[in-house]
């Protein structure tokens, strides 16, 4: 029986991570249309109390996330560099390259929804306004 190479499970796990990338697009796409919608409704002056209360609720919710992703951050970031080092100091350069995908990868992935928490709060600050 053939053991499965290590550069393909590395590149299945790079796929599955642009999948999440793209779910979290799509997922980032459906609230900035939903905000959108409630900026049409600002600026007509048709807002509702219950708009308003949608507005104050998500910009604490978003507040507590962003400080959470913020937080994940700072702790994912130094554990990147060590996986790093030590894929660099167990294999061969040329190997550890391939691997490295993973970790850009996955930092662009935590980068993405830190960047999409911040925009949805910033926008929903505009509209709190």
């Amino acid at each position: 029986m053939q053991t499965i190479p290590l550069e393909l499970i590395s590149n299945v796990i790079s796929i599955f991570i642009l999948l999440m990338i793209g779910k979290q697009y799509l997922s980032y796409k459906k609230t900035i249309s939903v905000l959108t919608k409630l900026k049409e409704l600002k600026e007509s002056s048709k807002l509702n109390l219950e708009d308003k209360n949608y507005i104050k609720l998500n910009i604490e919710e978003y507040d507590k996330k962003l400080i959470y992703q913020k937080s994940l951050n700072k702790l994912l970031y130094p554990i990147f560099v060590i996986i790093a080092a030590a894929m660099t100091l167990l294999f061969p350069f040329s190997e550890a390259l391939i691997h490295f995908n993973i970790i850009i990868v996955a930092f662009i992935y935590i980068t993405i929804i830190k960047i999409h928490l911040n925009n949805t709060l910033n926008f929903l600050k505009v509209l709190d306004k």
